[in-house]
């Protein structure tokens, strides 16, 4: 049985050397959810806020992220090299993300942290996926299984969330775009709030990553197939 999930990776962040990035999911800001996708109701693990630490030079930063797709994997415990991008540098959808990040991005303080990170995260993966479509086609959908439903507070929210952000974009936010060693396959992107700590930060000029309908791994998917194996 897994307890907890934990990334382990690189940051590539245009400095002098590499900065160490670990992250964790935060169940104050998420939980377990059903869900649709690829039209399969689906149990996930975990659906909400993923925390990172990272370590520059002995420096440790905090950050909070979300999941930015659903379908390309990323295993725990593993190495992974990350580049530090801004939202402009991947693309439309992300800076639409940036702006609902920026505007509704979840509070450890606020009662319904649980309700809100797992809404967000399911508004998120729809307008990256399936281009913020709505949940009732698509892949990205509310879990149609009437004895294991998507709770009805979720449904309301994200759908709030995804109208309040059509139409918006901002670029104050922070890309950790990963890939595997040695490989360099894609591995699963993570979006958060961009810090204004003196923390890594994106290198001038990062090299352009396109999406081009290739989908992340989620944070629930991770936790699935840990215990699956």
């Amino acid at each position: 049985m897994i307890g907890r999930m934990i990334l382990v990776g690189l940051l590539a962040v245009g400095l002098a050397g590499a900065t160490q990035l670990w992250g964790d999911v935060d169940w104050s800001r998420g939980g377990g959810l059903w869900m649709q996708e690829n039209g399969k109701n689906v149990d996930q693990w975990f659906v909400g806020v993923v925390t990172l630490t990272l370590d520059e030079n002995g420096v440790y930063y905090y950050r909070d992220t979300l999941c930015v797709d659903l379908f390309t994997d990323i295993d725990v415990d593993e190495w992974y090299q990350t580049e530090l991008l801004t939202p402009a540098d991947v693309g439309t959808d992300l800076e639409r993300v940036a702006w609902l990040i920026d505007n509704e991005f979840p509070s450890v303080s606020d009662p319904q942290a649980v309700v809100e990170g797992e809404a967000i995260q399911l508004a998120v993966w729809d307008i990256i996926v399936d281009g913020g479509n709505g949940f009732s086609s698509g892949n990205v959908q509310f879990s149609s299984d009437l004895s294991n439903p998507t709770p009805l507070s979720v449904q309301a929210l994200a759908i709030e969330y995804e109208a309040l952000s059509f139409g918006k974009s901002s670029n104050d936010a922070y890309v950790y775009q990963n890939s595997s060693i040695p490989s360099g396959a894609p591995a699963q992107m993570l979006e958060g709030p961009k810090f204004e700590d003196n923390g890594p930060t994106p290198a001038p000029e990062p090299s352009t990553f396109v999406l081009g309908g290739v989908g992340l791994a989620g944070a629930a998917w991770l936790g699935r197939r840990k215990r699956t194996n």
